[in-house]
């Protein structure tokens, strides 16, 4: 499961540099002329500035479709041994291969091949161990998490053959003593080469040198000092000329390695002067992004650096409009008359149905876009790039310019006609500048929208103010009118109270002078009362008489108290219980309870109410109790919510009320009043009870005074 792991993820980190594909690319352009390399690539989910790049990275995935893509088009299984003898000849290389030839000889390459391994493949690691001057052990270890495939040690093997062909114009025998792809933990490769020229020519001189050194003794012996002169002279000669060739020969392979340092020196200085124009070049398009909070100037001056620090022909930035409808043209550089007219006038509408395009998906997908020869290939009917047609690009760039995710524009780069070729590396370097440009759009937007809010933050107080003024004065006017109002309201309030004290003061008067009047009558009847001596006249009397105290209470009630529209009927009911039981007194005692707490009735309830009472009352005292030894009267008094009716119970404990009495058609004064009092007066109504005594329930209606 871990394997399985591991080689998913090996097909998705990039391991092998692009400049092993490019090999590849040349060996396959001299020796198989007739394939196509861009559909090549194509098969492969390559692009031709990916592999042109030097520092771009291939996954083992890719390397591997393009290996089988080459097999099947070429027909040679073992290609990659090949191709890897062709390394010593690539152009590719570049300055690893001038580096190494500066080395001055074979033996110097491959005990560096650690530090040259590890510039085209990150999937293993290399050591060298010298075994004699002209043979070298090469050990390869594969890393844990990588799957290498057996082309891929082919290939190794052609490499390691080609390397002393550079100094020696013959390949090295390779041997291989272990491989990974055997079942053993490493490849371990056993490379001899044979001599250079210039060493071999050396190793002449020096053995000349001893022969002649040897054998001139033994001439001196046996040949006249004439002969002897002569062949020493011709020795020395031919030692000279071999030394001279050699020395020719030595200093030939010198002037090979100062001038392959020079061209890697040369390199290394075009590569350093790039990368700090580079390097000034975002410097730069930072200082601008931070510091240009406008996005017209911001724009131009973006466009100013770019054109100052990068060998593009032309360039241009595309800007979305406010109401994200379509790109419109902001600024560039390059362009003749007759067609800045046309590109200040493009737009790319960003309809959801267009997605041929180029501007237009590279906005909206956010991914970049190069073509490196608009002529080349498919490139030459391709859909999409009309406006690149219409300008005249021979190969151009164009990277969205993205803030969070979010696209802003595009930049495109150009070159009016066909020069160096585009790499990867240059639409990185594009894609950086565009990021540092899309901050800049995106802070100068939202200073924009800043400073519109506080404009209209700005307008919002000053009308506020003017509202506030204008509202302050007629707050200040509706306050006089108020105070105006306030003092008439006083006024008449005032005349209000005095005449409300007035009026207490005359109802007090009244209510005092028919409690006189009433209380006058109520003594004079009494004195009648008492000077009366037919029973029926003392009766009569006796009744009128509680009658009229019965209206007086109310009126003292109403002279007694702070309101005059409503009757405490708690206080009224014990002040005439109490006079009726010493009117009505007789031999049985009568105790009375009043349950009437918190009930107050209106004066114009009241009066019926208490006369009702008062009669029920009277006759309770009167006919009740004859022959009992005591006798109770209750009185119960309440409202009930929520209908809001008034209920009245008087009950007695007495002899009750004789069953021969009609209650409903009685023709006695008492009842007859009591029934007009409630069902006329107080539109109640009266229920009678006669169970061990009787029992009177009156309902009605509680209305205001």
């Amino acid at each position: 499961m871990k394997d399985k792991m591991n080689s998913a993820d090996d097909h998705q980190i990039p391991l092998y540099s692009s400049r092993i594909t490019n090999i590849y690319l040349e060996y396959l352009a001299r020796h198989y002329p007739r394939i196509d390399l861009d559909e090549l690539l194509h098969r492969s989910h390559m692009n031709r500035y990916e592999v042109e790049d030097p520092g771009h990275w291939f996954t083992q995935k890719q390397v591997d479709s393009f290996h089988a893509s080459i097999v099947e088009m070429t027909g040679d299984p073992h290609i990659s041994r090949e191709a890897g003898r062709f390394t010593s000849s690539a152009i590719s290389v570049g300055a690893v291969r001038q580096y190494g030839l500066g080395l001055m000889s074979p033996l110097s390459v491959y005990l560096m091949v650690a530090h040259f391994y590890r510039l085209m493949t990150k999937g293993a690691s290399a050591t060298a161990k010298k075994l004699g001057p002209n043979k070298v052990e090469i050990t390869v270890v594969p890393e844990s998490s990588t799957s290498e495939k057996p082309y891929q040690c082919e290939n190794r093997i052609g490499t390691f053959e080609s390397l002393a062909k550079a100094f020696t114009g013959k390949y090295a025998r390779v041997k291989e003593i272990e491989c990974f792809h055997r079942g053993n933990g490493r490849c371990r490769y056993i490379i001899s080469w044979m001599s250079t020229p210039a060493l071999k020519w050396r190793r002449l001189r020096n053995l000349s040198i001893l022969v002649s050194a040897l054998i001139s003794p033994v001439w001196l012996l046996l040949l006249t000092p004439v002969w002897w002169a002569l062949c020493f002279v011709s020795t020395l000669a031919l030692v000279m000329l071999i030394g001279f060739r050699a020395e020719y020969l030595e200093k030939m392979e010198l002037a090979g390695t100062i001038e392959n340092q020079g061209n890697a020196a040369k390199e290394l200085v075009t590569e350093i002067n790039t990368r700090h124009s580079r390097a000034m070049l975002v410097q730069e398009i930072g200082q601008v992004t931070s510091n240009i909070i406008h996005i017209d100037r911001l724009i131009n001056g973006a466009i100013e650096v770019i054109q100052q620090h990068l060998d593009y022909d032309r360039g241009m930035i595309f800007l979305i409009d406010p109401q994200n409808r379509m790109l419109r043209y902001q600024d560039g550089f390059g362009f003749r008359a007759e067609t800045r007219n046309f590109v200040r006038g493009a737009v790319f509408p960003l309809n959801p149905e267009d997605t041929d395009d180029v501007v237009v998906n590279v906005f909206k997908k956010q991914n970049p876009c190069m073509i490196n020869d608009m002529e080349a290939g498919r490139n030459k009917s391709a859909r999409g790039l009309g406006f690149f047609r219409r300008i005249g690009s021979a190969a151009f760039v164009c990277t969205p310019i993205v803030y969070e995710k979010k696209s802003l524009g595009v930049m495109l780069l150009d070159y009016k006609s066909v020069g160096r070729g585009l790499t990867q590396s240059d639409v990185s370097l594009v894609l950086g500048l565009a990021a540092h440009i899309a901050v800049g759009v995106n802070n100068a937007r939202f200073l924009e929208r800043l400073k519109e809010s506080e404009q209209a933050l700005q307008r919002s107080r000053d009308e506020l103010e003017v509202r506030v003024e204008k509202r302050t004065a007629e707050l200040a006017s509706a306050i006089n009118d108020l105070n105006v109002e306030i003092n008439e309201r006083q006024r008449t309030e005032s005349q209000m109270l005095a005449t409300i004290r007035e009026k207490d003061i005359l109802i007090k008067e009244v209510h005092h002078r028919v409690k006189n009047n009433l209380q006058i009558v109520a003594s004079l009847l009494d004195m009648s009362r008492r000077r009366a001596r037919h029973p029926e006249t003392v009766d009569s009397l006796a009744e009128a008489h509680a009658k009229i105290f019965t209206m007086s209470l109310i009126h003292t009630q109403l002279y007694q108290s702070d309101r005059f529209d409503e009757i405490n009927m708690d206080r009224y009911l014990q002040n005439l219980i109490s006079h009726l039981t010493q009117l009505y007194s007789h031999d049985t005692p009568v105790r009375t309870v009043i349950d009437a707490a918190g009930m107050f009735l209106s004066v114009t309830q009241a009066i019926p109410c208490a006369l009702a009472l008062n009669e029920l009352i009277s006759n309770a005292l009167k006919y009740a109790f004859n022959g009992h030894k005591d006798g109770l009267i209750s009185i119960r008094m309440q409202k009930k919510a929520p209908d809001g009716f008034v209920r009245v119970c008087v009950q007695d404990n007495g002899c009750g009320i004789p069953d021969s009495l009609d209650i409903e058609n009685t023709d006695t004064l008492g009842f007859k009043l009591v029934r007009n009092l409630i069902l006329k007066q107080l539109k109640g109504r009266m229920e009678v009870q006669n169970r061990h005594g009787t029992q009177i329930d009156i309902e009605f209606a509680e209305t205001a005074g």
